[in-house]
Order: C-alpha cells, then sequence, then structure tokens
C-alpha cells in the first residue's frame, strides 16, 4: 500500500476519533445539566412542599385556636346566662315586698312581743295619758283628744300630688320613712301636739339632729306645734311643757303643704 494512503488514513482516524470524543464529552455534559436541573426543581419542590406543610399546619394551629376560643366564648355565655338566673331567684328570694317570702322569713325566725315603748319613754306615756284624762274631766268627754305613740309622719301629712308630682314625691319621701314618738289628736282626730323625747340614748345616732331638723321643718309646715323632751324630765315638768306648748301654739289652723 503507497505510503500516502496510510497516511491519509491515520489522519481520518484521528480525526474522526477527536469528532467522537467531542461528540461524547457533549453528551456528558447535556447529562450534566439535566441532572443538575433535576435537582433544583427537587429542591423547589420539597421547599414548595415543606412550606405548604407548614402552612397547613399553621392553618391547623389558628383552626384549634379559633375552635377553643369559640369554646371559651360559649362557656363564658353560659356561665353569664346562670349567673343571671342565678341573680334572677337570689332577687325573688330576697324581695320582701312578695307575700310568699314574707311568709317564709315570718315562719323561719324566731318571734316574741315586745315593748312598743322603752321604760323611759313610758314615764311620758304615763304622764301624757294623765294630762288627757285630766283635759277630760275639766273639758267634758264630748271633747275627749286621743293619744297616739310611734306615728308615721305619712299618716297625719299629706302632699298635694296634683301640684308639680315630682317636687311633691320627693319632699314625701323626706319624711315617709320618719316617726313622731307621740301625737296627741283632738276630738276630730286632727292632729294637735307632736312630742318627741328625747331620751338617754339620742344622740347615739350620728344622724339624729340632722333627722330632727327635717321632722321640725315639716311640722312647723302643716301647722302642728312640736314639743321636745329632755331626758330625765320629771312627770310634773312633762304636764307643765304641753299646757306651755299648747298655748303658745293657741291651736293654729294646719297649713297645706305646696
Amino acid at each position: 500500500m503507497p505510503l500516502s494512503l496510510v497516511l491519509i488514513g491515520s489522519v481520518l482516524a484521528v480525526v474522526v476519533l477527536g469528532a467522537l470524543g467531542v461528540f461524547l464529552a457533549g453528551r456528558e455534559a447535556d447529562r450534566g445539566r439535566a441532572k443538575a436541573e433535576a435537582l433544583q426543581v427537587e429542591q423547589a419542590l420539597k421547599t414548595e412542599i415543606l412550606h405548604k406543610t407548614q402552612t397547613i399546619k399553621a392553618l391547623g394551629q389558628r383552626e384549634a385556636a379559633l375552635i377553643a376560643q369559640v369554646d371559651r366564648l360559649e362557656a363564658a355565655e353560659k356561665k353569664a346566662r346562670e349567673d343571671a338566673q342565678q341573680r334572677r331567684l337570689r332577687a325573688i328570694e330576697n324581695d320582701v315586698t312578695r307575700h310568699d317570702n314574707q311568709m317564709q322569713n315570718v315562719e323561719g325566725c324566731a318571734l316574741r312581743p315586745s315593748r312598743p315603748v322603752n321604760r323611759e319613754a313610758s314615764a311620758v306615756l304615763y304622764a301624757l295619758e294623765e294630762w288627757l284624762e285630766a283635759k277630760c274631766r275639766s273639758e267634758g268627754r264630748n271633747k275627749r283628744w286621743r293619744l297616739a305613740f310611734e306615728v308615721s309622719m305619712a299618716a297625719f301629712v299629706r302632699t298635694d300630688f296634683g301640684a308639680d308630682a315630682e317636687v311633691q314625691e320627693r319632699a314625701f319621701s323626706a319624711y315617709r320613712g320618719k316617726r313622731v314618738d307621740f301625737l296627741l289628736i283632738d276630738a276630730n282626730g286632727l292632729p294637735m301636739l307632736a312630742v318627741e323625747y328625747n331620751g338617754t340614748g339620742h344622740d347615739l345616732s350620728d344622724d339624729a339632729e340632722d333627722r330632727m331638723k327635717v321632722k321640725r321643718r315639716v311640722l312647723e309646715r302643716v301647722g302642728v306645734p312640736l314639743l321636745e323632751i329632755p331626758a330625765r324630765t320629771t312627770k310634773a315638768e312633762m304636764k307643765r311643757m304641753v299646757d306651755d306648748m299648747l298655748k303658745v301654739s293657741a291651736a293654729a289652723p294646719l297649713e297645706t303643704v305646696s
């Protein structure tokens, strides 16, 4: 074989082998890039799956928190309803204006009789009774006066609710819970003299004088004289004080509170 052909064959072999090497190297590079891209896609998918898993977990925790909050609110609402019901029941049980409660309270406690007038005030009561007996003997029984004790001021003082009812109601509230120790009424049932006994325990209450101021003003407004008898006053002095007070007042006509 000629040498030239051998050389040409050798060159061609080298070229073919070189081209094959380049081709194979390209294939290897493509596989490497494909593998890298696959790894990137896989990592991206894993990251997305992790993110979604965390999101689902967070949503589940949020849902559980909301359910717990709803449960707490429902429990609080239930307790509020039960407490309100208990308050209503207690209010009914403690409502002293209900006749059934009044009966239950009366039946559930120990009761005993007691003096309506204490020992000190009894002396005033008996002195006033003797004064009335003397008056009856001198003026005749057809003009007989009467004596009442522990009389509510609302029983003999009236307000005119036809005019400015709100003001009248407030005035009535100021004295309706107050009482006078004794009240002298004439043969026609009109109040003639209110008597207050300021015994040894009179000043024990801090508001005693304030309550007396209201009593004095109300009685002054309606024209009923008020006699205040201090502690340790003798029976004779009491009778004299009654005579003097009635002489001074001269049985003045009643005013209408306006």
